[in-house]
């Protein structure tokens, strides 16, 4: 279960890094949201760590997953990382 988690941070990342790479806004920032949830926390750390550029991705916490959706109906951020039961409800 823990290396089936790891493949699924290494997707996330993969797939954010392609999108970045082919951002055509360069100069804004993609605004990504995650909730308190450690299965996001290699997000973290790979921004800790200089892997994603903070001047293409910039990642915010929100505190409920309510608030996650609330963000994302506004335009106030332009991704999410949301489980699986998250997603489809």
């Amino acid at each position: 279960m823990y290396l089936y988690r790891i493949h699924i941070a290494f997707v996330l990342l993969a797939g954010i890094a392609v999108f970045l790479d082919s951002n055509p806004n360069a100069r804004n920032p993609l605004t990504f949201a995650t909730n308190h949830w450690l299965g996001y926390e290699p997000l973290y750390v790979a921004k800790d760590i200089g892997i994603v550029d903070a001047s293409q991705l910039q990642i915010v916490a929100i505190s409920s997953i309510t608030d996650v959706f609330r963000a994302i109906s506004h335009g106030a951020i332009d991704g999410a990382a949301l489980t699986m039961g998250a997603a489809v409800s």
